[in-house]
């Protein structure tokens, strides 16, 4: 069935919606390990219409109707339900450059914004405008994982685009977007999953090690440090990974380790472990998810410490391990587990998840983890006759001790992002951390 535009009627929906596990433990997450909030950033020489952003960005919560949502903390049984206020929710502002103003910095100071769970809209947009438009659109990990957000980001790119032609007497239609899965199901199903007690393996848990520089106390001045790779450079980084049979994600895996032990403390005598954020839509044939859901897990890496180890002899073994890793389900144990925690409810899944946190602050030890939201889009994401010349995603800003690395790639250019709070993870070891970072990788040949 197609979809016009102008059918998109709310009085069609149901009311609530189920909160999945995967969104229960990533809402409980925002109390404990991050604020959840994850940003993508676009940057146009032409300027966007603000007025039809404003309407296509309604016309995408009618479409992925969880967005119109806000989280219910039921003791039991936690749940979506639709905002009275949802027609009146301002989704998107208009912020105008003054002289001398920088983009890049506007993008952060509205990327750090504070949100509120219950009352900030799930999705959400601002418009910079100076000589160029930048848009900067940020979700609420609690509905939608990064690739989650790349979906919508081409709905709205779609939706905005039909407009546009709409206004021109062109009738866009959309291919219907309402009412596919955002749970689980899907997954356990193509993978013979049915019984996930059975399923679930302990032993694929790992413990907290790192110290990465960090300070006791409340957390304040919210920051994202970010740091580009592209041309010349980039380009010696593809070659080296395809000359060494890696992928660019092994390569960023293998840097991130090597950052690690040379900025954070840890017990040289054991392993250490680094997570990896993996997608677990790619065990399901492509638009059986809505496009906005979490669907994500977590693989781990484990290494041993090896002084004064060449870069290419990280890599080998970064590389081995991710591809013996790759043929084993990555990041299914993590779905298990939200499912595990879920059955406790959401009362019982907050305790537990406090708990675990309460253990990292105290020992000051956290597993540092690398999100790869990967290549952002084929073909250069178009907003009708605008098109984004430059964008790149920004991953939630971490409570201390909690360290996570961002990566994504546009148009040939690689973005590296650290989001964290400045008083309580020291701002020179991230700059530092991120600055050797990348003159690693761009030094290889």
């Amino acid at each position: 069935m197609s979809l016009t535009i102008n059918d998109c009627d709310k009085n069609s929906l149901p009311s609530r919606y189920p909160a999945t596990p995967s969104d229960l433990f990533n809402y409980i997450a925002s109390y404990h390990v991050s604020d959840q909030v994850i940003g993508y950033v676009l940057h146009f020489k032409q300027r966007i219409n603000l007025l039809t952003l404003e309407k296509a960005m309604k016309i995408t919560v009618q479409l992925e109707p969880v967005l119109g949502c806000r989280f219910v903390e039921d003791p039991l049984q936690p749940y979506w339900q639709v905002r009275d206020d949802a027609e009146d929710l301002r989704l998107c502002t208009l912020l105008e450059l003054a002289a001398g103003e920088s983009s890049q910095s506007a993008v952060c100071a509205y990327f750090t914004e504070t949100f509120d769970r219950q009352h900030s809209p799930l999705v959400q947009a601002r418009l910079i405008r100076g000589k160029e438009d930048t848009l900067c659109v940020k979700i609420f990990h609690a509905c939608s994982d990064g690739a989650g957000l790349k979906a919508y980001i081409a709905l709205l790119a779609e939706v905005y685009s039909g407009l546009a032609a709409e206004q021109s007497g062109t009738e866009p239609r959309l291919a219907e977007a309402r009412g596919k899965c955002r749970d689980h199901g899907p997954l356990f199903s193509t993978l013979g999953i049915r019984d996930i007690h059975a399923a679930f393996d302990p032993g694929q848990m790992k413990q907290a090690a790192w110290m990465f520089p960090s300070l006791p106390g409340e957390l304040a001045r919210p920051r994202v440090a970010i740091r580009q790779l592209e041309g010349e450079r980039l380009e010696r980084i593809y070659a080296y990974a395809k000359r060494h049979g890696a992928t660019v994600n092994d390569l960023l895996s293998a840097a991130l380790f090597r950052g690690l032990l040379r900025t954070a403390d840890y017990d040289r005598s054991l392993p250490q472990t680094a997570s990896v954020t993996v997608d677990l839509r790619r065990f399901l044939p492509s638009g059986t998810m809505a496009a906005v859901s979490n669907l994500s897990g977590m693989g781990y890496l484990t290494l041993e410490h090896c002084e004064s180890e060449p870069f290419a002899d990280t890599l080998l073994r970064v590389s081995g391990q991710l591809t013996q890793w790759k043929q084993n389900l990555p990041g299914i144990q993590t779905a298990i587990s939200m499912e595990l925690i879920a059955q406790a409810g959401y009362a019982g899944a907050l305790q537990w998840l406090g708990e675990q946190a309460r253990q990292g602050a105290s020992s000051g030890r956290a597993i540092p983890g690398l999100t790869n939201f990967g290549r952002l889009s084929a073909s250069a994401v178009s907003f009708g006759s605008a098109e984004a010349y430059r964008a790149y995603m920004l991953s939630p800003v971490q409570y201390a001790p909690n360290f996570a690395l961002g990566a994504s790639t546009y148009r040939d250019v690689l973005t590296l992002t650290i989001g964290y709070y400045e008083s309580a993870t020291s701002t020179r070891a991230v700059e530092s951390f991120l600055d050797d970072m990348t003159e690693e990788l761009a030094a290889l040949r």
